[in-house]
């Protein structure tokens, strides 16, 4: 595997980036999170408003998901880049797409709360 990272660097370099965002917005979410009392609000709408609601454990449980995509989808890119550097290349930047969504909804999660 350290020889696919070290050949594969844009591929490489783009999981990483992926596993920070994922980490960085966890931790961020968990530090900003551990003092509120009471359920979290984990989606507002201007509509209908609060809409979902749930403790720190759905944070953790989130964290934990995303950063299991990021590992698998990185074993993934890593045999695809094997096979076709486009698909392995692909799968690398969507990770990062997912990645940015994460952090970008623990953002939010910790605005609202």
């Amino acid at each position: 595997m350290l020889e696919e990272i070290k050949k594969y660097k844009l591929a490489s370099s783009l999981l990483a980036a992926s596993a920070i965002f994922v980490v960085a917005g966890f931790i961020w979410a968990m530090v900003a999170l551990q003092k509120a009392n009471g359920p979290l609000i984990l989606h507002f709408d201007e509509l209908r408003g609060i809409t979902a609601v749930g403790g720190i454990g759905i944070i953790v449980f989130v964290g934990i998901f995303g950063m299991a995509v990021v590992v698998i989808n990185g074993f993934l890119a890593m045999a695809l880049e094997k096979r076709s550097l486009l698909f392995g290349k692909l799968t690398a930047v969507l990770t990062l797409v997912f990645a940015v969504l994460l952090f970008m909804a623990f953002a939010v999660i910790i605005s609202v709360n």
